[in-house]
C-alpha cells in the first residue's frame, strides 16, 4: 500500500482556505454581536445574511477539513457552497464580487487536481 502524500501546494492552499474561512466567520460573527449587522439593513442586506454566512463559512471549514483526508466529495461539496453563495449574494445585490468563490473553487480544482488520483470516492 502507497502512502498518499498531498505536497506542499496542496496544503499551503487547503490550509489558506482554512485560515478564509475562519476569517469570514469571525468578520461577520464581530458584525452580529457588536450590533453592527444593523448597519447593513440599512442598505439593502436583511439582518440574517450574517446568519447565512457564518453558517457556508463553518461548511466550508467542515470540507476542507475532509480535503485533508481525501475525500472527493468535500470539494464537490465547496463546489455546491460557491454556488450556493453565488446565486445568494447575486439575490441581495452583492455585485461583482459575488463571483469570488467561483474563482476559489477554480483554484482549489487546479492545486486539487495533481493529486486527484488519490482521492477516495
Amino acid at each position: 500500500m502507497s502512502t498518499k502524500e498531498r505536497g506542499e501546494a496542496i496544503t499551503a492552499w487547503l490550509s489558506l482556505m482554512l485560515f478564509a474561512n475562519v476569517f469570514v466567520i469571525a468578520i461577520y460573527a464581530s458584525l452580529a454581536f457588536t450590533g453592527l449587522d444593523a448597519l447593513l439593513s440599512i442598505g439593502h442586506f436583511p439582518l440574517w445574511t450574517t446568519d447565512v454566512m457564518m453558517g457556508v463559512g463553518a461548511f466550508n471549514i467542515a470540507c476542507v477539513c475532509f480535503l485533508f483526508f481525501w475525500k472527493k466529495w468535500a470539494f464537490y461539496a465547496i463546489c455546491g457552497a460557491a454556488a450556493f453563495t453565488l446565486a445568494f449574494n447575486l439575490s441581495i445585490g452583492v455585485g461583482p464580487v459575488a463571483f469570488s468563490g467561483l474563482g476559489m473553487t477554480a483554484i482549489t480544482y487546479v492545486v486539487l487536481r495533481t493529486q486527484w488520483n488519490q482521492f477516495d470516492d
